[in-house]
């Protein structure tokens, strides 16, 4: 039987971001794929019991656009554990917050576009008279038929508008629970993954945030990380996943050990919060199995401000601090036997957490004891270490307890043989250091800029670009049709 086309979901996400000022989102026009183009698509607004009332908004396809043929269809509004959303069925939609039954009418709900052609397009929406409390969403959802085909491929384009009603009068509750709060396996030399689930039990949207805990059995505290608010709102009824890499600041000796998740909203009111016990068995050590143990160093400092370390001989770093004051604590430096093992590899694409390039060596750094600060950071290289790779390419990363991070102010030093990044000096906890390149350019690749400080100044490379004031979600699915290979023939 021959086989179903195979479905390839290329989502490019300008997050319906439900930015909180007041009850407001932000608008925003948006382009697809230069084919499918929506503005004024945002409906937001108070309602009273039982008012009926329109919204136009317009869809257009650009002047050099494939013709278009749209639908459009009111969708409940659904929310994934990652903050996603997403366009439900009626079957799906089940939540008490939902708007979808209030949109009565699309005009014109199926027409084509031609190329620089555009349709306005009428919503009605009728309130029920038991409104009750609480705001209210759904999700135009704008699609196309499939555009572009060719005997292997075609493009659907969609759209999402939001709606999102509040009724005039409502109190709004932002309240929360945490409904699951898991810990993940204790290795050395790797962050404990602490992932908390937490439910939005209120009636209106809001942004919130993440922090974490660990102390030990006498109640010390030995780690602490926390998120960035929410990149979207919590919508109510649904719940979000909260993930954060928690390294501890020192050895933990086998014993029972406690973890408290707290969630805050945006603006810092407290939402809910969570302890769990755990077990370690075999102690945790700052440094894993796969550092070189002869190349640790232990540099300490008694309340003062911390001198330039020099680990160079068996670690290439050499590290200055500025701007720390004085300082009880440490610094511990290492060498890596080869790339540390983490969830994420060091050349893996930025978006997924990477820095898209090769690793060449690595080391390890680790403070104790430090709060505000500047680390400047020197990771020393020689002709034969770097000969795969264009010297101008290098740059460094540390593992920032969930992704590779790059320095900031990179720059290489030809002459010197080194490349020198900052971090804050209380980030390089347990935290492995990437040496990064790639192999040479071409020949007709432009050439990279010299700095006046005698360094290369290395900018990022270009990752995947978020528009984080757009407030509609456009999906590119493109279906491709699987040939069978030789080796899959029976």
């Amino acid at each position: 039987m021959p086989r179903k086309p195979t479905i390839t979901a290329a989502i490019m996400v300008t997050l319906l971001a439900l930015v909180v000022l007041g009850p407001a989102f932000r608008p925003a026009a948006l382009l697809a794929d230069e084919g499918l183009r929506v503005t004024g698509g945002l409906i937001q607004r108070e309602i009273s019991p039982g008012e009926t009332f329109s919204h136009t908004f317009t869809v257009a396809n650009s002047p050099t656009g494939a013709e278009l043929q749209i639908r459009i269809e009111a969708k409940g509004f659904g929310q994934g554990l990652d903050g996603s959303y997403t366009p439900l069925e009626s079957t799906e939609d089940r939540s008490p917050f939902s708007a979808r039954g209030f949109i009565t009418a699309l005009e014109p709900s199926a027409f084509v576009l031609g190329p620089g052609q555009s349709q306005e397009i009428r919503v009605t929406v009728q309130v029920p008279p038991d409104l009750g409390e609480g705001t209210r969403y759904a999700l135009i959802h704008i699609h196309t038929e499939k555009v572009g085909v060719g005997r292997d491929s075609a493009i659907v384009l969609a759209a999402t508008v939001p709606v999102v009603l509040t009724p005039k009068g409502t109190r709004p509750i932002e309240t929360g629970t945490i409904t699951g709060l898991t810990i993940g396996e204790i290795q050395s030399g790797r962050p404990i993954a602490v992932q908390t689930i937490f439910e939005n039990t209120g009636n209106h949207h809001y942004k919130a945030y993440n922090e974490v805990v660990l102390t030990d059995a006498s109640g010390k505290e030995m780690g602490y990380s926390f998120t960035s608010p929410t990149a979207s709102s919590i919508l109510p009824g649904s719940a979000y996943r909260f993930e954060v890499g928690l390294i501890p600041r020192a050895e933990m000796p086998g014993g029972t050990y406690r973890v408290q998740s707290r969630v805050f909203r945006e603006d810092g009111i407290p939402l809910a919060a969570e302890e769990s016990e755990f077990t370690v068995t075999h102690p945790w050590e700052i440094f894993p199995p796969t550092v070189v143990k002869e190349s640790i160093e232990v540099f300490t400092f008694t309340d003062e401000e911390p001198h330039e370390i020099n680990a160079v001989q068996k670690s290439n770093l050499r590290i200055l601090f500025r701007d720390t004051g004085k300082v009880t604590g440490r610094v511990i430096t290492a060498r890596y036997d080869g790339e540390p093992h983490l969830p994420i590899g060091f050349s893996a694409p930025e978006a997924g957490g990477g820095t898209g390039n090769e690793g060449i060596r690595f080391s390890a750094i680790h403070t104790e004891g430090f709060g505000p600060g500047t680390a400047e950071v020197h990771f020393l290289y020689t002709d034969d270490l770097i000969r795969r790779y264009d010297e101008s390419s290098l740059f460094l990363a540390y593992w920032d307890g969930s992704r590779w991070q790059r320095f900031e102010n990179i720059r290489v030093f030809t002459g010197a043989k080194y490349v020198s990044g900052e971090a804050a000096a209380g980030r390089l906890v347990g935290a492995p250091v990437g040496l990064g390149g790639r192999p040479p350019l071409s020949p007709t690749a432009p050439p990279v800029p010299e700095s006046k400080g005698g360094g290369t100044v290395i900018g990022l490379w270009a990752g995947l670009a978020a528009a984080a004031a757009a407030s509609i979600t456009t999906i590119t699915i493109v279906w491709r049709r699987r040939r069978k290979s030789h080796a899959a023939r029976n």
